[in-house]
């Protein structure tokens, strides 16, 4: 993954993108058939572990304008 070495604060996110599709999977499977996890909504998931989502995700005035966007 040397080339996403250029990126900077990208960096974690251009790695996202060289995954095989069977690691970007996991997390998603592991939601949808674990039982650990069946009476969980509303979270932000990474690794098959609940983390805390942006700052910006708590934004209820970007929500709102992001709405806005969405709807022209």
């Amino acid at each position: 993954m040397e080339e996403c070495r250029n990126f900077g604060q990208t960096y974690n996110l251009c790695l996202s993108f060289h995954e095989k599709p069977e690691k970007g999977a996991e997390t998603i499977i592991y939601l949808a058939s674990s039982e650990e996890v069946a009476n969980i909504t509303g979270k932000y998931f990474f690794d098959k572990k609940e983390e805390r989502s942006s700052e910006i995700s708590y934004d209820r005035e970007s929500a709102k304008n992001f709405g806005n966007l969405a709807k022209n």
